[in-house]
């Protein structure tokens, strides 16, 4: 597993940073009904997991941004 230098393209990383933020804001003093901060916690378990899939890869998709770069 490595760092992705590309980050800022993978989907998942904007995809999971989108799923926090909208996670941070169901938790807030506002909504008070415990399904939303049933929703809440799961939107950021998710968010957390598709932010740490985009900032890493596997190797073969690494070798391929090389590849794509070194032309």
């Amino acid at each position: 597993m490595r760092i992705n230098r590309f980050f800022y393209r993978s989907g998942d990383f904007w995809a999971g940073l989108v799923a926090l933020i909208v996670g941070f804001w169901g938790l807030s003093p506002i909504a008070t009904d415990f399904f939303y901060w049933i929703f809440s916690v799961a939107l950021m378990m998710v968010g957390i997991y598709e932010l740490f899939r985009g900032l890493t890869n596997s190797r073969s998709t690494d070798d391929k941004e090389h590849k794509k770069h070194d032309v």
